[in-house]
């Protein structure tokens, strides 16, 4: 199959690169999209709403665990809300219905009202060929905490762009030289993993999933009309609303695109894939910025260096782990410490709070 890798990245209008990723799905673990036939769906009717076909009920209730069980939740108009945030891009939304099978409903257990942004995970379909509960189940699958529906928009485009990269050979921590070539010792700044170093599958991993969910963000602020939908009453625009959101994803975006573009190691395929990639994620990162730019106003440069701010802080814990591996091999900083150095950071510089795994990459 004679592959036009520059088209891959960022779905196409056309929906060619979907078409390429579910021939090279069905070629590894014989996948083909799943009609949905539950009640409750998102994207036009085509990705079906279900319960984490992971764990058993009562397995989330336990008090450690912040994601519980969102289908209780799931009226039609929540299904709504969150549709209207995913089908603001359009060719995000066709992609989504193209790739993705089911959206595994979740609920923020300690998450505030008025918090934005998503605590997400997706399933690796790679799964289907180990033991355990999961072997057999062929089925793209995302899960998403719904509190915040133009959060959990972006949490699934989000994840699908974990699953995607997946789908051609690219995990976290392993690729499959296909298009990659960069060793797993190699180490490099990830802008979103902040107590190590990591590989660049994971970097590219991290970055890749950041373009989506701004480009879907983006995408909000400039087609949807009136007023944003979670707190109608402040009559804030879908674009004053994206900035709470882009104003710490953008940098992230940015700071990744050099670290991958200074050290990548590629094969002729890739080249062309991360050509394609690398376009796409400036052109993201240059329209995040006229959204900012637009919306922030003389308040603008006052809250970008702000968001700044998260490098020394990433700096900081790169720093402290680094020491303390000196002393015990064995430390780990942890995901939940992570978390919460983030969101302290975060919350005393009004940037985002976009929760996601890439927390952990």
């Amino acid at each position: 199959m004679e592959i036009d890798w520059k088209r891959i990245a960022k779905p196409q209008d056309d929906g060619y690169d979907s078409h390429i990723i579910s021939t090279i799905l069905n070629e590894k673990y014989g996948w083909k999209k799943i009609q949905p036939t539950s009640e409750l769906r998102l994207c036009n009717g085509t990705v079906a709403i279900v319960a984490d076909r992971q764990y058993k009920s009562n397995q989330l209730e336990h008090p450690d665990n912040h994601m519980i069980d969102g289908m209780s939740y799931m009226t039609p108009e929540v299904c709504a809300g969150i549709d209207h945030y995913l089908t603001a891009w359009p060719e995000g939304s066709q992609m989504l219905s193209l790739f993705l099978d089911e959206y595994w409903a979740k609920w923020g257990r300690y998450m505030h009202e008025q918090a934005r942004g998503s605590s997400s995970g997706h399933y690796e379909m790679k799964s289907c060929l180990s033991e355990g509960w999961s072997k057999g189940l062929v089925v793209n699958a995302v899960y998403v905490t719904a509190n915040d529906w133009q959060g959990c928009s972006a949490g699934i485009y989000h994840e699908v762009g974990h699953a995607r990269l997946e789908s051609i050979g690219i995990d976290i921590d392993y690729h499959d030289d296909k298009l990659l070539l960069n060793g797993p010792d190699e180490l490099y700044d990830s802008p979103v993993r902040w107590d190590v170093k990591r590989p660049m599958s994971a970097v590219v991993q991290a970055v890749y999933s950041w373009i989506m969910l701004s480009e879907a963000d983006i995408q909000c602020a400039k087609r949807l009309q009136g007023y944003d939908l979670k707190e109608p009453e402040l009559e804030k625009t879908h674009a004053q609303a994206s900035i709470s959101y882009l104003i710490g994803n953008i940098p992230k975006v940015q700071d990744g695109l050099t670290e991958i573009e200074n050290n990548l190691k590629a094969t002729p395929e890739g080249i062309k894939f991360f050509d394609g990639f690398l376009e796409w994620g400036h052109d993201v990162a240059n329209r995040g910025l006229v959204v900012l730019k637009e919306g922030l106003g003389e308040n603008f440069e006052k809250r970008w260096i702000e968001a700044l701010q998260y490098r020394e802080v990433r700096l900081k814990v790169l720093q402290e782990t680094a020491e303390k591996l000196k002393i015990d091999p064995s430390y780990n900083q942890g995901i939940d410490t992570l978390r919460k150095v983030r969101a302290r950071f975060e919350q005393n510089n009004k940037v985002s709070n976009e929760e996601t795994d890439s927390a952990e990459q």
